[in-house]
C-alpha cells in the first residue's frame, strides 16, 4: 500500500474489504463493512472458549494468514481442571494448525509483537494488551471469542466503518517525560466518541521522535484507558525494530494523510507535555505530578504489560542506586524474550541490585499494605493491592519515585548512572510452529474430564415462556455470574457453570429454569455492565433464556447476548406505555408470537401476558443483520454475510 493522499486507516480497510463492491458507499462513518481476516490472536482467558467455537462450527482446519494462541497459565495449574483446559487448548490449536506460545513464554501481546506483528495487516484479537499492534500500522480489532471462531472459520469479520481523527504530533518529548505522559494528555484532550466508532491515526513530524515501544504503549494504554484504537505509520524506526527482532523482511513502509478525510485534528505539541499520573477510581482525571508530589509511596510496581524500553530506562536510573527504605520495588517482566534481552545488556543485574523484586510474568503478587499508596506502570499489577490509593505513572516516574519514597518529578532526578539502550539484536522469542495439514489431521483434541462443548440455540420460533426472574438495575456481570474460583473452574463445561447463574440473587434460579424449559428474564436499567463475561451468556443458553426484558443494555454485553442468540428487548420505564411491563412478575406465562417473521428493524414486538390476559409492546434496536443472527440461533449458526451499504 502506497503512501496516498487518503488516511491509512482507510487505506487499511479498503484493502481488507471481503467484497470490493460497493467500497466507496462503505467508506461512511457507521457504514457496516465485512473485513478479511490477516491475523488472529488469542490469550489464556479466550483460548479455550475460542476453540469449543470452532468445534462447534465443524471447521476442519482455520482460515487466515496467521493464528496465535498464548498459554499464559502458571508452570503448575493450581487445580486439575486448569490443567485440563492447558492441554485443551494446545492439542486443538496443534489439530487447527495454529501457532502456539507456550505457559511461561509471556503476554500474548508482547509474543505477538516480537513474533508476527507486521505493518498493513488486520488483526482480530481477544488478548490483553493486543491494541498495542497499532504501532505497527496493522488494523488491530478487538474481538469477543465466538467472532474470532466464526472469523477463523471463513465468515468475514463485520464492523463499522470508523470516523478517522488526526493526532498530529509536533515536536519531541522533554527528558522526564514519556508515552504515558502522551497518553494520558491525550485522554483529557479528547471529545466524547459520538454515533460512529473512531480512529485515532497519527501524524506530523513528532511521530518520527517517538521509538516503536513507546508507540506500543500509547496504542496499548491508550486502549485500557478507553480512547479509541490507534494506528500510527510505518516508517524507518518500525523498520529498525523489526531488524532487531531478525525479521526485516516483513516491514514496508506504510502512510497516510489523515487530515485529508479525517472528522478532527488535534494537535499536541510534545514539548509542552509534562509527566503526569492517573488515579485508578472512577471519573479521576490525570494530575501533573507536580500537583502530587510529595506523597508518600509504599509500593511501586513495573507491571507485565512494560516494555523493555520502560524496563531498561528503569534500570539506568537505578544502577548503583537503593530503592528508598520502605519502598517495595516490584518488577515483572512481560516475556521470556524481555527477561533474556534484561539479562544479556546487563539491565538485570542493575534491578536486582538496587533491590527491586523480580517476579514472573505469572505468578501472582502478594497483596500490598492497605495504607501505602501504590504506583504502577504497566499494567493491572496494582490490583492486587488492598491499598485505597493507586496511581498509574510512566516508568520514569516509578522509579524516581521508588528512590525518593514519594512521588516525584523525574526532571529533578540526575542523569542515569548507567544508561541502558535498546540492543541491535533482542533475544529469540520461539514459539510452536503448526505442523502441515496432513499430519494435522491425526492430532486427537484432549478434553479431559472439564471441556465440554457449548450449548446452541435452534432457529427462532414463537417464544413461550415464563418469567424466571426479576432482576433490579445496573445488574454487572460480575454479580450474574460470579468470577470466584468456585464457579470459574467450570468455565470449560456452560452446563456446570450455569447452576450458578443469578445465584447471587436466587440460589434456585437454575434448577426452576431446567424444570420448566427456560423461559423470560426481566432486568432494570443498564443490564450487563461491568467486564466481558460471556459465560453469562453461555449459562442463559444452557438453561434455555431465549431473551432478556429490560430497561436498558450495556453495550458489550447486549451484543453478546445477539452473537449467542438470545433476543434482548427493551421497555419504556413505568408509567410511560400502557401495558407497563413493570406488572411482569415471576411465574407469569408470556408469548411472543409470530416469530420469527414479526421480528423486523424498527417494528416493536407485541407480547401476551397468558397469566393475567393482558399484552405489552416491547422494542428492540437490532439491525438486520443482528436480526438474521438472532432469528439463526447466534453467529456461528448464521454465518450472516454483511452486505455494502446502500
Amino acid at each position: 500500500m502506497a503512501p496516498g493522499p487518503a488516511s491509512l486507516t482507510r487505506g487499511l480497510i479498503e484493502a481488507h474489504l471481503a467484497s470490493p463492491t460497493g467500497r466507496g458507499r462503505a467508506m461512511v462513518p457507521g457504514a457496516e463493512l465485512a473485513l478479511k481476516l490477516d491475523h488472529a490472536l488469542m490469550d489464556s482467558d479466550a483460548a479455550s472458549l475460542v476453540f469449543q467455537s470452532l468445534e462447534t462450527s465443524g471447521v476442519a482446519s482455520v482460515s487466515g494468514e496467521m493464528a496465535l494462541a498464548c498459554a499464559e497459565w502458571p508452570m503448575a495449574p493450581p487445580a486439575f481442571e486448569a490443567g485440563d483446559e492447558l492441554n485443551y487448548v494446545q492439542s486443538a490449536a496443534r489439530r487447527y494448525g495454529l501457532h502456539f506460545s507456550r505457559a511461561g513464554n509471556g503476554r500474548a501481546h508482547h509474543v505477538y509483537a516480537a513474533r508476527f506483528a507486521a505493518p498493513g495487516r488486520t488483526l482480530l484479537s481477544c488478548a490483553s494488551g493486543s491494541a498495542a499492534a497499532g504501532a505497527m500500522g496493522t488494523l488491530a480489532l478487538p474481538v469477543s471469542e465466538v467472532e474470532l471462531a466464526a472469523a477463523l472459520a471463513g465468515t468475514p469479520h463485520a464492523a463499522r466503518m470508523p470516523e478517522v481523527w488526526a493526532i498530529r504530533l509536533a515536536g519531541a518529548l522533554s527528558s522526564g517525560v514519556g508515552a504515558y505522559d502522551l497518553v494520558m494528555d491525550l485522554a483529557s484532550r479528547l471529545p466524547g466518541v459520538g454515533a460512529h466508532p473512531v480512529a485515532l491515526e497519527f501524524c506530523g513530524s513528532g511521530v518520527a521522535t517517538l521509538t516503536q515501544e513507546a508507540r506500543f504503549t500509547v496504542a496499548r494504554l491508550g486502549a485500557d484507558l478507553g480512547l479509541p484504537p490507534a494506528v500510527f505509520p510505518s516508517d524507518e524506526v518500525t523498520r529498525a525494530w523489526l531488524k532487531a527482532q531478525g525479521r526485516e523482511p516483513d516491514w514496508k513502509p506504510l502512510a497516510g494523510d489523515p487530515e485529508a478525510d479525517g472528522v478532527r485534528v488535534i494537535l499536541i505539541h510534545l514539548d509542552t507535555i509534562e509527566p503526569e499520573v492517573l488515579r485508578v477510581a472512577e471519573g479521576a482525571d490525570p494530575l501533573q505530578v507536580r500537583e502530587a508530589a510529595g506523597v508518600p509511596v509504599s509500593r511501586v510496581v513495573l507491571g507485565a504489560d512494560a516494555g523493555l524500553t520502560d524496563l531498561l530506562l528503569v534500570a539506568g536510573q537505578l544502577g548503583g542506586r537503593q530503592v528508598a527504605p520502605g519502598v517495595e520495588l516490584v518488577v515483572i517482566p512481560g516475556s521470556r524474550q524481555i527477561r533474556a534481552t534484561l539479562g544479556a545488556c546487563g539491565a538485570w543485574g542493575a534491578l536486582r541490585d538496587a533491590g527491586a523484586a523480580i517476579v514472573d510474568a505469572e505468578a501472582r503478587l502478594a497483596p500490598g499494605s492497605a495504607a501505602g499508596v501504590v504506583l504502577s506502570c504497566g499494567g493491572s499489577a496494582a490490583a492486587s493491592s488492598h491499598s485505597r490509593t493507586v496511581f498509574r505513572a510512566g516508568p520514569a516516574v516509578a522509579v524516581a519515585s521508588a528512590l525518593a519514597g514519594r512521588i516525584t518529578d523525574p526532571r529533578e532526578m540526575p542523569p542515569p548512572a548507567v544508561p541502558f539502550a535498546l540492543p541491535d539484536r533482542f533475544a529469540p522469542c520461539e514459539v510452536v510452529p503448526p505442523k502441515p495439514v496432513a499430519a494435522r489431521l491425526t492430532i486427537e483434541i484432549v478434553r479431559g474430564t472439564s471441556i465440554r462443548p457449548l450449548p446452541s440455540l435452534s432457529p427462532l420460533v414463537t417464544l413461550r415462556g415464563v418469567v424466571l426472574q426479576r432482576l433490579p438495575d445496573r445488574v454487572r456481570t460480575d454479580r450474574a455470574l460470579s468470577g470466584g474460583p468456585r464457579v470459574w473452574r467450570h468455565r470449560g463445561d456452560p452446563a456446570a457453570m450455569a447452576e450458578h447463574l443469578y445465584a447471587a440473587f436466587d440460589p434456585t434460579f437454575a434448577a426452576r429454569a431446567r424444570a420448566l424449559g427456560g423461559g423470560f428474564v426481566v432486568a432494570g436499567a443498564d443490564y450487563g455492565i461491568g467486564p466481558h463475561r460471556p459465560h453469562v451468556v453461555l449459562a442463559m443458553v444452557a438453561l434455555g433464556v431465549r431473551a432478556v426484558i429490560a430497561t436498558s443494555f450495556a453495550p458489550g454485553h447486549r451484543a453478546e447476548m445477539i452473537r449467542h442468540g438470545v433476543l434482548p428487548l427493551r421497555r419504556l420505564p413505568a408509567g410511560e406505555e400502557p401495558g407497563d411491563p413493570w406488572d411482569l412478575a415471576v411465574g407469569d406465562e408470556l408469548e411472543i408470537p409470530g416469530l420469527p417473521d414479526m421480528l423486523e428493524r424498527n417494528k416493536p414486538l407485541v407480547v401476551r401476558n397468558l397469566t393475567h390476559g393482558t399484552q405489552i409492546t416491547l422494542h428492540h434496536d437490532l439491525t438486520e443483520r443482528e436480526i438474521e443472527l438472532v432469528r439463526a440461533g447466534g453467529l456461528l449458526a448464521a454465518s450472516v454475510p454483511v452486505s455494502p451499504a446502500p
